[in-house]
């Protein structure tokens, strides 16, 4: 009877102590190394999948305060701000304290060094709830927002956000990409039609020591501080320490230099900036892109997919890293040299073919690129060396 009560008692025990190391859904990270260091992205229960932390040499990047802030995708429809508001880490009521969220995250999977999540966002406020921030007045601009009440008849809201976040990309160790696919879905389990979205992808909200602001114009590689530290440009941004040991940069193709110039929120698109010391002792990184339909009036449902990198590292990491970005979606000709639009390993032998160097003696990728490899970064070196017509260079 003894040994039966000891059996017991072990697997009793043996049973708890397993229960506390399975972690809810959603309480993970992945992690990748740069620099002699790992840059580790947490996740958690409480966000629903949203990042809660990124660290680099230790250093802290994200300010996760409530569950409005950490580094999240978060969109308003129709220009109703706040009041048509889903938002992937819960919604303002979820408050400091609160373990759990009102988004529901469906599944969370990990493959490697990125994570994927699939989560329904819940509206950042609630149902009829009155705020200032509730109806773009175009006939305005201080304020631009008319109060009002909110559009949203559930806590929860019936978008899909599917979102994939990868640390590293393209021989980059330092770049995370961030993509995200949201599912409209049909109009009858909508409160409204959509007719236009605001997406913000993502907002980074980060700790007060990163306090220098800059512009970097990938056109001219020129770097510029931003004085005042509150503004919208379609000039990519960094975030930095003031020592710049510590900076992150955010760049995605789906923002164009000319900006959004016909659309009526045109004066806050593209990538913001905003030092709130004053105001949420926060500072903000983030985009604001409007959204369309190209041909008709509203949406049609359907899963429509965006994405954006961040940049980890010191600022002279970050700037090599963002023109390398650049230059990978914005050089022109190289569908010349492939039929998928980049310049790759499997272009050796038209390499070799196309441009003069059949039977050169020891030719290898290797003389191209010091990594080994023949890649996107190495098109300026192809085009002076393999004799590409020059209006061919890229931008």
């Amino acid at each position: 009877m003894k040994r039966f009560l000891n059996c017991l008692i072990f697997l009793l025990v043996f049973f708890l102590v397993r229960q506390k190391t399975f972690a809810a859904l959603g309480d993970a990270e992945i992690r990748g190394s740069f620099d002699g260091s790992d840059i580790v992205i947490k996740t958690t229960a409480r966000l629903a999948g949203a990042i809660d932390s990124l660290t680099w040499k230790g250093k802290e990047f994200v300010d996760s305060t409530d569950h409005g802030r950490q580094i999240q995708t978060a969109w308003n429809v129709n220009n109703y701000g706040q009041c048509y508001n889903p938002t992937e880490a819960g919604a303002a009521n979820d408050g400091l304290k609160n373990q759990s969220s009102t988004s529901l995250l469906l599944d969370f999977r990990i493959t490697g060094q990125s994570y994927i999540t699939k989560s329904k966002p819940a509206f950042w406020l609630n149902p009829g709830v009155y705020d200032d921030n509730c109806e773009w007045d175009v006939s305005s601009s201080s304020p631009p927002w008319k109060s009002g009440y909110t559009i949203n008849k559930t806590k929860v809201s019936n978008f899909i956000l599917e979102k994939n976040v990868k640390i590293g990309w393209q021989n980059l160790d330092n770049v995370i990409e961030y993509v995200s696919n949201i599912t409209i879905p049909q109009d009858q389990n909508l409160d409204v039609p959509i007719r236009s979205m605001i997406l913000v992808h993502p907002a980074i909200y980060m700790p007060t020591d990163f306090s220098v602001f800059y512009r970097y114009d990938l056109r001219t590689a020129s770097l510029s501080q931003l004085m005042p530290a509150y503004g919208y440009s379609p000039i990519p941004a960094i975030l930095a320490t003031p020592d710049g040991k510590y900076s992150l940069g955010l760049y995605t193709p789906d923002i164009s230099w000319s900006g959004f110039p016909d659309n009526e929120q045109k004066a806050y698109t593209g990538y913001a900036t905003l030092d709130w010391r004053s105001f949420g002792n926060t500072m903000l990184l983030s985009t604001r892109i409007p959204v369309k339909p190209e041909a008709k009036s509203t949406f049609d449902p359907g899963t429509y997919a965006y994405r954006s990198y961040l940049i980890i590292g010191t600022l002279a990491n970050v700037q090599n890293s963002m023109i390398r970005l650049y230059r990978y979606f914005n050089s022109s000709g190289l569908a010349d040299l492939n039929a998928d639009g980049k310049v790759d390993i499997f272009d050796y032998n038209i390499l070799v073919g196309n441009f003069g160097k059949t039977g050169a003696a020891g030719f290898t990728p290797a003389d191209i690129d010091n990594n080994g490899k023949v890649d996107i970064f190495d098109y300026n070196i192809l085009v002076g060396n393999f004799g590409l017509p020059a209006g061919k260079a890229g931008k």
